[in-house]
């Protein structure tokens, strides 16, 4: 239905378009031509997409999403461009938009199909620095009909590279249903994952829920420690909570600061949690976390998502004082919807953590 959706927006484009084209002076012909026949055949096009990939039980048109965000940024540009111009060169600022939009879709693949790895270094308030481990976080990795053994074959060498003590998966490690996954390369690569650290834990993301989730629950515990408002000890003064997808109509959810309390004072905390919402924001009480890892936003993904992501979340991407603490935020290993990142890039983060008695 999301698609159906898209193409709906697309005829909206085309509409306003074209009403665009009707009030230009007379004199491009061509171009007003152009324009109305994409704004009919581009729509025809996506359902075409949708219809043909849902009868060869295919996965998702993500070409459906990738036109889209093209129309868009061209109407973007070109009804300014040809405004500042007086409508006189209307063909040749087509064209010219045609040949910005056509690397910035190209560069958008790249950011996503060459992931980076991200290196934050973190004191823990004390005397002096005794000992330190290094963790490897991988959020919003969307196993399914976009990204599959390659993807998951370029996450794990990423990882051996950096040579954490920890893997700490941060949601939305399946985009929607196990169906749609190759489970037992997926499950091989995580193996291998697991038996180079000692520890590989997971927390959900709103993706798990959008599929089975007693089915993904299930698959993900088998590849290593699922937490769900739950704690363990990694080390005799460093624990780690994994907190569980907090969803809004949850009336039972469990409160941070029962987690907290289940912590010896004095130890080094870390809260990992799919979603950004910084704690506090909810349970004011809690205090003591030394760290608090998440992802979800794909720091916007696809500019100008960037924009507005501060309206839903304080800090979107990035390293960021929290409270006592500190908080980050990956910008995911995959992306949602399309391959596209345009105004942001996948990554991998790895964390020095320095401990202090």
């Amino acid at each position: 239905m999301r698609y159906l959706f898209f193409v709906l927006v697309q005829i909206a484009v085309g509409y306003a378009l074209c009403r665009y084209a009707g009030r230009r002076v007379s004199g491009d012909r061509l171009l007003s031509r152009v324009l109305k026949w994409c704004a009919i055949a581009l729509p025809i096009l996506s359902i075409g997409i949708i219809l043909t990939t849902s009868l060869q039980g295919d996965g998702t048109p993500e070409l459906v999403t990738d036109l889209l965000i093209a129309e868009i940024y061209f109407v973007s540009l070109f009804i300014p461009f040809d405004s500042a111009t007086k409508c006189r060169y209307g063909s040749v600022t087509a064209l010219l938009c045609l040949s910005l939009i056509l690397p910035v879709m190209i560069a958008g693949r790249r950011n996503v199909g060459e992931p980076i790895t991200t290196h934050y270094r973190i004191t823990v308030p004390g005397e002096s620095p005794s000992d330190s481990i290094r963790i490897a976080l991988v959020t919003d990795i969307h196993l399914g009909d976009l990204f599959g053994e390659d993807h998951l074959a370029r996450m794990e060498q990423m990882i051996e590279q950096a040579s954490p003590d920890y893997v700490f998966i941060g949601g939305d490690l399946i985009d929607r249903n196990l169906s749609e996954v190759d489970t037992l390369t997926a499950a091989y690569h995580l193996s291998r994952i697991r038996k180079r650290t000692p520890g590989l834990y997971f927390v959900l993301g709103n993706h798990e829920y959008y599929g089975d989730l007693d089915e993904n629950i299930q698959w993900i515990s088998s590849l290593g420690t699922l937490l769900r408002d739950s704690v363990v000890r990694l080390r005799p003064d460093l624990y780690l909570i994994g907190r569980d997808y907090y969803r809004a109509r949850d009336q039972d959810i469990v409160p941070l600061s029962n987690l907290v309390d289940q912590v010896p004072h004095g130890a080094t905390t870390i809260l990992l949690q799919h979603r950004p919402r910084e704690h506090w924001e909810r349970d004011p009480e809690v205090s003591g976390i030394d760290l608090t890892l998440t992802g979800h936003t794909h720091a916007g993904q696809i500019f100008p998502m960037q924009i507005f992501q501060p309206l839903l979340f304080r800090h979107n991407y990035g390293c960021h004082s929290s409270g006592d603490g500190t908080l980050i935020i990956s910008s995911g290993y995959g992306a949602s919807t399309s391959r596209l990142r345009i105004g942001s890039r996948s990554e991998i983060v790895v964390i020095d953590l320095y401990l202090s008695r």
